[in-house]
């Protein structure tokens, strides 16, 4: 049976189930029957066909019988050992809507259950690697559901199933119970039920939460505003002069460095926007009063806020990894910048009430990133031809952290956390090892040294915190975060 086809709907109370998570912008469920029929050597009779069994009640058992006689045994096994791997929901996120209905539905107290024929604590995982579980309030498997369905018996419930049997225990358990049949589309009465996570984003609508983006037009920014719009936010963001070209953001003509009026009302900021140079007047003027226009300007609407710090709040490590409390003492300009943003938004916290979430990352890399620090000028001497030149011996460390994984941590502090956490991999890296694994992603041609002064320092962040408090976890080693950037350069 589907995982889709038993769903329940009272007041204010979601059942879902985790079928329709992507993966490569797959869902997750076809995609394992063409890896199970390339793996195999069978062939796939398409996408279409695979869904149609499926509404028809199919099992995969069925299916793969069907398809490959008496191999089917051991091929439902690999699929089974293949979507119960934790590595295959590395890069797994919900489908376009799916997690700004959930934040509507989780602001107007809603309920929300996840139903799946999963292992619970594989369903907790998956749920926690996309962002959804703070969203959630329990996760529910097929051999619970009737336990958890006689403790629900105090909600107007309506239990939707395609099996007989269920339809009967659900009504003996004192709920509107009905036998469907899909489409789902076309029962005949009024219901707010889920069939799958495809019409969620249909009932947050009515409501759609949105953003504001600040520093849209830049390296992280543009990526994050993608994120939030394929997620099924209204996204706003603000621009000097001239709008970025993001489809489906709404742009607001303003300048940070000046009194803001006129901002859109949002549910959440995300705050990006920041000069990242060592020119002291500047980064007083953006990064420190800039940050105290845009939150004066919500004074009295108080959304939550995202505050992108940085590591370099930290200064000279005094151990490594570096935690949360170590002291901050930052060394330049910039950081100072930062420190001062940071302690601005807790005064403006402490007055409003609202919800913050202050990140400080390891060096974010990725597409679009401009060549200012030392992986993206590695990136672009092996585009060039060039050796690629590191410092003296190449010997220092140093923290790198693919866009992805920022946008994830982003997304993450939508579940309603507050707090300051470090956003990193854990991952020390050297300059010498870096332009190597530069060399093997992008097809540069060897690399050198250069001695010359260099008082910089090893850096390494301590995220366990954000794994505790947020379930975040970097889905990208190093390697595996410049194959990526690679092979979106030479799209």
């Amino acid at each position: 049976m589907r995982w889709h086809d038993c769903l329940c709907e009272t007041m204010g109370l979601y059942v879902l189930d985790l079928d329709d998570t992507l993966i490569d912008n797959q869902p997750v469920d076809m995609l394992s029957f063409k890896l199970s029929c390339e793996h195999f050597g069978i062939d796939h009779p398409g996408d279409a066909a695979i869904s149609q069994l499926r509404v028809e009640g199919k099992t995969a058992a069925d299916i793969f019988t069907q398809l490959a006689g008496d191999k089917a045994d051991e091929i439902i096994q690999w699929r089974h050992t293949l979507i119960t791997n934790e590595e295959v929901w590395r890069i797994a996120e919900p489908k376009p809507g799916v997690r700004a209905a959930l934040y509507q539905l989780h602001k107007n107290g809603d309920r929300i259950v996840i139903l799946t024929c999963k292992q619970a604590a594989l369903a907790r995982r998956i749920l926690e690697m996309t962002g959804l579980l703070g969203f959630v309030e329990t996760v529910v498997t097929s051999k619970q559901k009737g336990e958890w369905l006689a403790k629900q018996k105090e909600t107007e419930a309506v239990f939707l199933s395609d099996d007989p049997a269920e339809v009967e225990t659900a009504s003996q358990a004192g709920y509107s119970a009905y036998l469907m049949t899909a489409p789902y589309k076309q029962a005949s009465y009024e219901l707010r039920a889920i069939s799958d996570l495809y019409d969620i984003a249909e009932i947050a609508a009515k409501g759609r939460p949105s953003v504001l983006v600040t520093g849209a037009t830049g390296f992280i920014g543009a990526h994050l505003a993608r994120a939030l719009v394929h997620d099924g936010f209204e996204v706003h963001a603000i621009a000097r002069s001239t709008p970025g070209t993001i489809h489906g953001v709404t742009w607001t003509d303003a300048d940070l460095t000046q009194p803001l009026a006129g901002l859109p009302a949002v549910d959440a900021i995300f705050h990006l926007a920041a000069y990242l140079g060592q020119e002291p007047e500047q980064c007083q003027a953006i990064n420190v009063d800039g940050f105290a226009n845009l939150l004066a300007a919500y004074d009295d609407r108080a959304p939550a806020v995202v505050f992108s710090s940085s590591s370099a709040v930290y200064g000279i490590p005094q151990a490594l990894p570096i935690t949360e409390d170590h002291q901050l003492t930052p060394h330049t300009p910039y950081g100072e910048s930062k420190l001062a943003a940071e302690k601005l938004l807790a005064e403006w916290a402490a007055k409003t009430g609202a919800h913050t979430v202050i990140y400080r990352y390891a060096s974010p890399y990725g597409p679009g990133q401009a060549p200012q620090s030392v992986l993206p000028i590695f990136v672009k001497m092996a585009l060039a031809g060039e050796p690629i030149t590191y410092y003296n011996t190449g010997e220092r460390t140093q923290e790198f952290i693919y866009v992805q994984d920022v946008v994830r941590a982003n997304l993450l502090a939508l579940q309603g956390v507050k707090g300051t956490y470090n956003i990193g991999t854990g991952e020390q890296v050297s300059m010498r090892e870096l332009a190597g694994l530069v060399n093997t992603a992008f097809g540069g041609k060897g690399s050198a040294s250069k001695e010359v002064p260099d008082d910089s320092f090893n850096m390494c962040l301590d995220s366990e915190k954000a794994s505790k408090d947020l379930g975040f976890a970097p889905a990208y080693t190093l390697a595996m975060g410049l194959a990526d950037y690679a092979g979106k350069t030479k799209q």
